[in-house]
C-alpha cells in the first residue's frame, strides 16, 4: 500500500508480496478444484499443477498468471534507490 511510503515501518519486505501471491495461487487452484467436485484426496500432482497453470488473479505483487512452462508471467519496474531514500522508477 502507499502507507509504506509515508511510514517506512509499514513497508513490506521485498519478498513478502510474492510469497503471499504464491500461497494464494495454491488456495485459488485448490478451491477451484474443490468447487468443481474433485475430492480433496485427489488434489495433488499433475491435477493441481495443471490447475495452477491456468490460475490467474490480481495479487499484491501485480497480475499473477503462468506460462506453459509454469513460470510466472510478470511485468517489471526498475527502481533506482538513492542513499537519501529517493526512489526513481525507470
Amino acid at each position: 500500500t502507499d502507507a509504506g511510503f509515508v511510514d517506512p515501518s509499514l513497508a513490506l519486505d521485498l519478498y513478502e508480496p510474492f510469497l503471499f501471491d504464491a500461497l494464494y495461487a495454491f488456495v485459488i487452484a485448490i478451491n477451484t478444484l474443490l468447487n468443481g467436485g474433485v475430492p480433496l484426496e485427489e488434489i495433488k500432482g499433475d491435477r493441481l499443477l495443471n490447475q495452477l497453470r491456468i490460475t490467474e488473479f490480481e495479487g499484491i505483487s501485480g497480475l499473477v498468471s503462468f506460462d506453459q512452462y509454469g513460470d510466472r508471467q510478470a511485468s517489471y519496474e526498475l527502481v533506482n534507490l538513492h542513499p537519501d531514500g529517493l526512489r526513481v522508477a525507470a
